[in-house]
């Protein structure tokens, strides 16, 4: 039986950068807040990564 993911962090950032040789990642331009002026607002542009 599988389990559901669960997400453990959400971070948003400006891009996200996978070494081809090792496959790490390295997160570029992480947000500490983001705000709107209304609600729902959105990001110009922005990436993700996940696992």
């Amino acid at each position: 039986m599988q389990s559901t993911p669960q997400v453990l962090a959400w971070l948003t950032c400006d891009g996200v950068h996978v070494d081809p040789g090792t496959g790490k990642h390295t997160i570029l331009g992480v947000f500490s807040n983001i705000r709107g002026r209304s609600f729902p607002s959105s990001i110009p542009s922005w990436s993700g990564s996940s696992r």
